[in-house]
């Protein structure tokens, strides 16, 4: 059931880029191409309105095909939030809907959070490097704000969400009692601080093939060049450090481990504030 219930985030998340790629605001294109751009967005197959319609199906069906087959699998529904795991009833179909809900929500904004990471490491690249145009966007006027904005909203809007959910959860029976306000605060800062640990996935991944890109040729294909140059601009804060051996560069590698031991740790101690908040 786990590898099915990721399989189904995966699709649902695709559906979802597909449908935000097809209603973003298309860039201004060359006169020489103004005519064509214009008839392949007047084609008559085109129906970006069966997308989300098809992201519904999807999450209301497997939140279906998750009450009716779980109880047999034995199999308990949880949502990590890196301070806290949220677990859900099964045999319930409005908890099940729930999650069903709320875990490609979680997935959702660790894919926001990947692009908004890869603006921040790349704001000195042009929109012109293959794939930054795309990123950009994705996040529309986000990616035009200040580095303050960029950090400050993402982390307030996971706290407010979390500060509103404590007021809902103890409800449906998936959380104890909230406590006092002060803890409820807390709870939400901590959350919020917590969602940016999901970095650490997009760090690994661009890291591990901006490494395989360096030794083994792999074509001239525009996403290299984008693995390339945000690779490079990942490791630019390492520059002063002699990570060289030979032909070697152990800096990617170097980074990668940082960044894992460094969450880890960071998850621990969040976790440990959040069991200790004054109740």
């Amino acid at each position: 059931m786990a590898l099915i219930h990721f399989i189904l985030n995966l699709a649902a998340l695709l559906l979802w880029v597909k449908w935000c790629s097809q209603t973003a605001p298309a860039p201004a294109p060359s006169p020489a191409l103004a005519i064509g751009s214009l008839a392949r967005r007047r084609r008559p197959h085109d129906a970006p309105w069966l997308l989300p319609v098809a992201l519904t199906v999807l999450l209301l069906g497997r939140a279906l095909f998750y009450w009716q087959l779980s109880p047999a699998s034995n199999w308990t529904a949880t949502l990590d939030l890196a301070v806290v795991t949220l677990s859900f009833r099964s045999d319930f179909a409005g908890q099940m809907l729930l999650y069903s809900l709320a875990s490609f929500t979680a997935w959702l904004a660790v894919l926001y959070l990947s692009l908004l990471l890869l603006v921040i490491v790349n704001r000195d690249i042009s929109t012109h490097v293959p794939g930054m145009r795309w990123v950009r966007t994705q996040l529309r006027w986000l990616a035009r704000s200040p580095l303050a904005i960029k950090l400050l909203l993402p982390w307030l809007t996971f706290a407010l969400a979390w500060i509103a959910a404590s007021f809902l959860l103890p409800r449906i029976g998936l959380s104890p009692p909230a406590g006092s306000l002060v803890r409820i605060l807390g709870q939400g800062a901590l959350v919020g601080t917590a969602a940016f640990l999901s970095w650490k996935y997009v760090i690994t991944g661009l890291l591990l093939l901006h490494l395989l890109h360096s030794y083994i040729y792999l074509g001239n294909h525009p996403f290299w060049g984008f693995i390339e140059e945000t690779g490079r601009q990942c490791l630019h804060p390492m520059r002063w450090c002699p990570l060289q051996l030979g032909r070697v560069d152990l800096a990617p590698a170097a980074v990668v481990a940082a960044v894992w031991f460094g969450s880890k740790y960071a998850a621990l101690g969040l976790t440990w504030l959040y069991g200790h908040l004054p109740r």
